[in-house]
């Protein structure tokens, strides 16, 4: 498969004509503001009346005019050429004042060239040496099955990653760390297959057991409305044995993934598929999250819970992320703890 694919780190192997590429909104789900992101969008209204009004109460849009503004001033220009380069689809709302995406740029911009952010992570995956950073990372198609062909179509949903390191560790072990950002969300993606008039197994979805007997019958095996089948219970299966045996934490009566453990699980498969098909020796998972949310790392580890082997699953705070560039990247470092009410 290595070989039919060209399996290899590709960075923003995204695709989509010039005119459309910049600004499809990917798919989300529907968006419910949490008490945590709105003192957090309140904050940063905040800031930005204080930076640009000199007054902290004074009136602001909540979007930026454009989706660069929200960056540091020194991070523009390469965010500008990252997403031309490598035809990156901006979200529908990146220009949000707490938009994450903007807030995945705003942390691995300046380590793009830089070693350091080895620091951050050595505690969790241990000592390796950086040899490259990606943003909005998506696998070559092949690997989970998703896309029709090798990259993603116009409109083409795909599972990618706000963030790759790509590292190599001291005894040339090759690693990748798959980053998934979260800010101000409470949770992840749900799964479209509950309620999707194209779902013709329902049942599968309320009962664990009927999912684990046939994991075939999941609807997210084969969306309405694709012509082949997605990898996902095939790449569980051939790293624990069975779909069952690879989660056997599960003890609820319905299916696991029928709300938003599904996101976590589609990246968990594709790092499990990375390290399977030889793109690297070790795939991490890891979520970076806002130190004070305090939404979204219990539905993490809940997910980590549930699985067979969870070594390679972890979080970090973002502070860990902005300490470790502090020493190269003063101002820097100070702006993100301002922008963000970082501790």
């Amino acid at each position: 498969m290595a070989t039919e694919t060209g399996l290899r780190p590709v960075v923003g192997s995204m695709a989509g004509s010039a005119e459309n590429r910049l600004s499809y909104p990917r798919q989300v789900s529907s968006y419910q503001p949490s008490d945590f992101s709105r003192k957090l969008l309140a904050h940063c209204r905040q800031w930005r009346a204080a930076a640009e009004r000199d007054d902290p109460t004074a009136p602001v849009s909540p979007m930026w005019k454009h989706w660069t503004d929200g960056l540091h001033v020194d991070l523009r220009e390469r965010a500008e050429y990252l997403v031309q380069r490598d035809r990156i689809r901006l979200h529908s709302h990146v220009a949000a004042l707490h938009s994450s995406m903007a807030f995945a740029f705003n942390l691995f911009l300046p380590f793009q060239e830089k070693s350091a952010l080895a620091l951050a992570f050595a505690p969790l995956v241990g000592d390796f040496l950086v040899r490259e950073v990606a943003l909005e990372w998506i696998p070559p198609g092949a690997l989970l099955g998703e896309l029709a062909g090798d990259k993603p179509r116009e409109r083409e949903p795909a599972t990618g990653m706000d963030a790759v390191v790509w590292g190599e560790r001291p005894d040339g072990t090759q690693l990748a760390i798959l980053i998934e950002v979260k800010l101000s969300e409470a949770g992840f993606t749900g799964c479209g297959g509950l309620k999707s008039r194209g779902n013709r197994r329902p049942d599968v979805c309320a009962s664990a057991d009927l999912f684990f007997e046939d994991p075939t019958a999941c609807y997210l095996t084969r969306p309405w409305r694709k012509k082949r089948d997605r990898r996902y219970w095939q790449i569980f299966e051939g790293a624990s044995g069975s779909v069952r045996a690879a989660f056997p934490g599960v003890d609820g009566v319905g299916c696991p993934f029928r709300a938003d453990m599904q996101q976590p699980m589609r990246q968990h498969a594709l790092a499990l598929a990375m390290e399977a098909e030889g793109l690297v020796d070790e795939a991490w998972l890891v979520l970076v999250h806002h130190d004070d949310n305090p939404d979204v790392l219990p539905h993490w580890q809940r997910y980590a819970a549930l699985v067979h082997n969870s070594n390679r699953i972890g979080s970090l705070p973002a502070s860990a992320v902005v300490a470790a560039g502090e020493s190269e990247h003063a101002e820097w470092a100070r702006f993100m703890r301002e922008r963000y009410a970082l501790r």
